[in-house]
């Protein structure tokens, strides 16, 4: 009997001892239910949270996916074109592609004819796409000429004041004809020199100025000879020493230390007129941009070069890209349209951009001299050039724009020219020169708006020749001097000839403009 009271009182305890187990995995599917519950809901609110926060930029990442799966398409595209390929192909391949190497030039690519390494003479009409025509060279009819006349130079003599030395020539002819007057113009450059006597007094409040505590300064006609010299000119220091030692016959010897610091002083004086030139680009319809390479001790800089018809600045930097474009705090703030040579990088700038429609007649000429089983690259750069000249000739009888029936029928034309290109480029027997027209006939579809946008706006020019030829004078620069030797004298430089260059696009004396920036004035408000 006790012994079964024993095992009675044993299952007791286990039961017991189950039924706390029982307990605890309860309590603990409990806790595992509830943390499944909060788990979920912390999950729902994520989710409620991401989408919530994502919801304004739906369009923007609906858009990078597209361009992402097009991107992976065209990756598929071309892994299938390449692999389709035998090696007969991969031959003309590079074949193909070094022949166009070697025949790249300045009038089928953006390289510049400085770079060219075979260069063939072509005039001017040929470069600009201009119609040849059978005029001799020299002054033409009804084209105003630009000889120094005798009224005209009479006239200049009445209104300037101009001081006259009479010679005169005792010739044989008859006494009762009338007296025959000839002139000749010449320059008298001699040194003038100001003795200035400072008198102290108790009673005077005025005090020595700065520039006069050496003992021989310079007056501001010198300095800004100088700098036109220096800079405009591309004289090295000492041609510039000894032109100015040769012309006042060795009275004035400038050390190169003294031509810096002239340089220094007026570019110090710079800084409110440049802002000006900043002040009326931005303020301006339209601006151009372009790029060009320069060198530092040897090291590849750069000039971006910023204008319109009656503004140029210039901005130096150590390097391409995005962030020097930023650093000038231009194009950021600009609100017109942009030309370039289709920078698609600063597409994101401005209200709206033009590509230049000279550098696309370069690709255009590409295929026209490579490619014989197409027709539409020359079709549709002659078809942009007569856009150009049809504005021109609207423009003579007062109009500003195209209809709006014109431009449809513009656009149309420029549909059907690149339509056709789609089935001709399918003809095309080399498949490096077909792989370059399929890549420009994407471009013109792609940036139509930008190519096309002149023909909305007559003052929009068609092309972004200005700033070229803006920046030419960098090329000269670096090819003269072989570069800069500081980033300040870089800086120096494109400070100086953005005032040069602007007072010659006004058309103002540009020596007296110096001269008032070194008197402290503030020019192009």
């Amino acid at each position: 009997m006790a012994r079964n009271n024993d095992i009675y009182k044993m299952y007791e305890e286990q039961f017991y001892e189950v039924e706390k187990l029982n307990k605890i995995i309860n309590n603990q599917k409990l806790e595992i239910d509830t943390l499944k519950y909060e788990l979920k809901y912390s999950k729902e609110r994520i989710i409620s949270e991401v989408n919530k926060a994502t919801r304004p930029y739906e369009k923007e990442i609906t858009k990078l996916k597209e361009d992402l799966d097009n991107a992976l398409k065209e990756i598929d595209r071309l892994k299938l074109e390449l692999s389709s390929r035998t090696e007969d192909n991969d031959k003309n391949y590079i074949i193909d592609k070094l022949m166009n190497r070697v025949n790249k030039n300045s009038t089928n690519s953006s390289i510049p004819t400085s770079k060219e390494i075979r260069k063939e003479k072509t005039g001017a009409n040929i470069y600009n796409h201009r119609e040849k025509t059978n005029r001799k060279t020299g002054g033409q009819i009804n084209h105003p000429g630009k000889t120094l006349t005798k009224d005209l130079l009479e006239q200049k003599i009445k209104d300037n004041n101009l001081k006259i030395v009479e010679v005169k020539h005792y010739i044989k002819g008859n006494p009762k004809n009338k007296n025959k007057v000839k002139y000749k113009v010449g320059l008298i450059i001699e040194p003038r020199i100001e003795k200035h006597i400072f008198i102290y007094g108790e009673e005077y409040k005025e005090q020595m100025p700065k520039s006069y505590y050496s003992d021989v300064t310079y007056d501001e006609d010198l300095k800004s000879f100088v700098v036109i010299l220096g800079n405009y000119c591309s004289l090295s220091y000492s041609k510039i020493q000894e032109f100015i030692s040769d012309i006042t016959g060795g009275i004035v010897n400038l050390s190169q230390g003294t031509i810096d610091n002239i340089y220094q002083n007026f570019s110090s004086k710079t800084t409110e007129t440049l802002n000006n030139i900043t002040i009326n680009i931005l303020n301006g319809k339209y601006t151009h941009t372009d790029e060009t390479v320069t060198s530092e001790n040897g090291k590849e800089s750069y000039y971006r070069g910023y204008g319109n018809k009656n503004n140029v600045l210039y901005r130096y930097h150590h390097k391409k890209g995005d962030d020097p474009i930023k650093e000038d705090n231009i194009l950021n703030k600009y609100y017109g349209t942009i030309i370039s040579d289709h920078e698609v990088g600063i597409f994101k700038y401005g209200t709206n951009n033009q590509d230049c429609i000279i550098h696309i007649g370069r690709y255009c000429n590409e295929q026209i001299q490579n490619v014989y089983e197409i027709s539409w690259p020359e079709d549709i750069f002659k078809f942009l050039l007569r856009i150009e000249r049809n504005r021109k000739i609207l423009e003579k009888f007062g109009k500003n724009k195209f209809s709006k029936k014109e431009i449809e029928q513009i656009e149309q034309e420029y549909d059907s020219i690149l339509d056709r290109g789609t089935e001709e480029n399918k003809e095309i027997s080399s498949t490096y020169w077909q792989e370059k027209a399929d890549k420009l006939l994407r471009r013109l579809k792609k940036y139509k708006s930008s190519i096309l946008f002149y023909i909305h706006d007559f003052s929009i020019p068609y092309d972004n020749n200005f700033i070229e030829r803006a920046l030419r004078m960098i090329k000269g620069k670096t090819k003269v001097s072989g570069g800069f030797r500081s980033t300040d004298g870089a800086i120096r430089f494109g400070n100086t000839m953005s005032i040069i260059k602007t007072a010659r696009l006004r058309k103002m004396n540009v020596f007296d403009c110096i001269r008032s920036i070194f008197m402290g004035e503030t020019l192009f408000a």
